[in-house]
């Protein structure tokens, strides 16, 4: 979910090198570089992408495309191209994280508060969870009762008046 939630900037090289550094175990074959910036942005991009997928074989053919290119961004010196049409790609940290994402994927979402400002990626412990957090799933429940309270409280308030 890191890499998913990251806000580094494509440019920016020591914003990377500072997210490769606390995610050590995903990038075991990492050599510092000017291109790998762009690598780890393209690379979020279609995580996000994958994450945000409503159509479960779409998401699982995204997965499949991510484990090519993780194996790109990983920086593994065995992936040649086409490699994965002969064999899976190896086990590493990445690769084990894009797994638990394919078999986790009915799961996975983004927070349904626009102004989310929090990890909008994430794993839901339900199925039915739409917000990443309780701080979230209340500030959209506000906004939801401000806009219905905006178009109809006038209307409502004067209904209950002649009742009364």
């Amino acid at each position: 979910m890191g890499m998913a939630n990251t806000k580094a900037e494509e440019g920016d090289v020591q914003a990377w090198e500072r997210f490769i550094r606390s995610f050590r175990g995903f990038f075991p074959y990492h050599h510092p570089g000017e291109e790998y910036p762009e690598l780890l942005a393209r690379f979020r991009e279609l995580l996000q992408s994958a994450w945000s997928e409503q159509d479960r074989e779409k998401r699982d053919w995204a997965i499949h495309v991510l484990r090519d290119y993780g194996a790109i961004v990983s920086g593994n010196p065995e992936r040649e191209e086409g490699y994965l049409e002969r064999e899976p790609p190896p086990r590493d940290g990445l690769q084990q994280a894009l797994l638990y994402l394919g078999r986790s994927a009915g799961l996975a979402r983004k927070c349904a508060y626009e102004k989310c400002d929090q990890d909008r990626f994430f794993l839901a412990s339900q199925p039915n969870q739409q917000y990443c957090t309780d701080v979230c799933s209340i500030a959209a429940q506000r906004e939801r009762k401000r806009g219905w309270w905006s178009l109809h409280g006038n209307e409502w308030r004067g209904k209950r008046k002649h009742h009364r």
